[in-house]
């Protein structure tokens, strides 16, 4: 009996191994200073970069000459010693974080990029190279990396081409930035709804205007059959109305004149001797 009793006192003692006694969470309260893990940030949207290829040539002092489709990034070569500007390729594409993204511009060369990440001031940090086809193999003729501004052009020289030289000029932007998607007023597709008023409103004005025509033309044929009509027409006054009634008796005269000479002639036939 004593040894049970033993036993029974051990196991009040400790309840930790009491059989189907439920674990319960730990307090909060006990775990004051354990670091928690940081809520993760989303990261930003992918950035879209725009890259214009440009030939630039011509060292002689004179008017630029520079190309229609090169007209919106013009003021960057004010500064620059060429005096033609050539547009060889246009490219825009979205740069997702990490990846290298190709910017084609001929069989000789070509523009790589990759977007590393985004500074404190909103520049996207980027790694670029130029790919140049030597021989069989293609070389990197500049590999370097730099920081895009938005808003702000990024030039990329020093890449002879024949007599001139190969300049690249990149814009970056990041969507959503208050930028309304971020497209040029220039390059943004007219607004749908805008364009068909204005078509509407045109074509209104196109109808009114055929319209006033048409009323125009009745109006103005209707004055001239007024007119012809007015010249038509002769007042009869007194005078004119004796003058009619004159003529009338004179041709009854002549009348009655012409059947007294028919009655009068006697035709004879044949023989009347």
């Amino acid at each position: 009996m004593s040894r049970a009793l033993v036993i029974i006192a051990f196991l009040l003692a400790c309840p930790f191994f009491a059989m189907g006694q439920p674990m319960l969470p730990p307090d909060p309260a006990s775990m004051q200073g354990v670091p928690l893990p940081a809520p993760t940030q989303s990261a930003p949207p992918a950035p879209i970069g725009q890259v214009y290829a440009v030939l630039a040539s011509g060292g002689v002092p004179q008017s630029l000459n520079i190309d229609e489709k090169l007209k919106g990034i013009a003021a960057i070569f004010n500064d620059l010693p060429y005096t033609e500007y050539e547009a060889i390729a246009i490219n825009s594409q979205e740069m997702p974080w990490g990846e290298e993204v190709l910017f084609p511009i001929n069989a000789l060369h070509a523009f790589k990029t990759t977007a590393l990440s985004m500074d404190a001031e909103g520049g996207i940090v980027l790694h670029a190279r130029v790919e140049r086809l030597q021989g069989e193999d293609y070389v990197n003729a500049l590999d370097t990396q730099a920081v895009a501004a938005q808003g702000q052009a990024l030039v990329f020289r020093g890449i002879p081409a024949g007599q001139g030289e190969l300049i690249l000029v990149m814009l970056v932007r990041v969507p959503g930035d208050g930028d309304g998607g971020g497209e040029s007023e220039e390059q943004q597709p007219p607004d749908s709804d805008d364009e068909n008023q204005e078509q509407e409103e045109q074509q209104q004005q196109a109808d009114t205007d055929e319209s006033e025509d048409d009323h125009g033309d009745d109006t103005e044929e209707n004055s001239v059959n007024s007119d012809a009509a007015t010249e038509g027409e002769v007042p009869v006054g007194d005078e004119n109305l004796e003058a009619l009634l004159n003529s009338l008796d004179d041709i009854d005269r002549r009348e009655q004149v012409e059947e007294l000479k028919q009655r009068d002639r006697i035709d004879f036939k044949g023989d009347w001797w």
